[in-house]
């Protein structure tokens, strides 16, 4: 029951990491464009985790089977929804991509139930459509509106939401047999290889924000999984 709840914990600092992600990609962009910021964000994480790796903080070990099940995941996450994410916020508000990214729960529920049979309780259904509802309602009391007048960004953000579903569910199936560090290297490691094809221009302001976004977002990720699996 302790094990579970600093899970739940752990969940909910990550999903507020997530959250905060929208403000500061849209900070980084204002300073660089979205292929730069990509390339910094993948290659200050892949650096920091291969430091891990090189001093045995982090353990992994990959077989071919591993890593044909690994490659679509890390092209889902982090290098599809990134793309999406920082191009989609390129074409439209932060507070409006906040909006959107409010159906990703829904979306997870969704596929998780097609694809690996899960069944949710009427309990955890309302509380998503609830959580859902509340973030749409504080938005609009805010004042804040949805543009559907910039349609681009708007389905970029819901392309990176349905990115995210994907990869959550497929993060369920392969932390069985796979542990944090592991995946978390290989995705990065991908991320750094493609993106950093377009290096851009020199270091910016936008470092400072991928540094602490990606530190804190993969130290909260993927514990609780593992947490779940037990």
């Amino acid at each position: 029951m302790k094990s579970r709840s600093f899970a739940y914990m752990l969940a909910l600092f990550h999903s507020s990491i997530v959250g905060l992600s929208f403000l500061f990609t849209k900070m980084a962009i204002a300073e660089s464009n979205p292929l730069d910021t990509l390339a910094f964000r993948f290659t200050i994480s892949f650096a920091i985790i291969l430091v891990l790796v090189a001093v045995k903080v982090i353990k992994v070990n990959y077989s071919w089977e591993s890593v044909k099940n690994l490659v679509p995941l890390s092209l889902l996450f982090p290098t599809l929804f990134f793309a999406f994410q920082t191009f989609g916020l390129k074409y439209s508000q932060s507070t409006d991509a906040g909006i959107l990214s409010a159906v990703t729960p829904i979306l997870t529920l969704m596929i998780a139930g097609y694809f690996l049979k899960e069944k949710t309780s009427l309990y955890q259904k309302l509380s998503i459509v609830l959580s859902v509802v509340g973030v749409i309602f504080i938005f609009v009391m805010k004042g804040s509106s949805i543009h559907f007048s910039d349609m681009l960004g708007m389905v970029l953000i819901l392309l990176s939401c349905i990115a995210t579903a994907c990869y959550t569910t497929m993060t369920r199936s392969l932390a069985r047999n796979h542990t944090p560090g592991e995946m978390s290297f290989f995705m990065m490691g991908t991320g750094f290889v493609i993106c950093s094809l377009h290096h851009g221009r020199a270091w910016n302001s936008s470092v400072p924000f991928c540094i602490w976004e990606y530190w804190l977002h993969w130290s909260l990720h993927y514990y609780p999984i593992r947490f779940y699996q037990k």
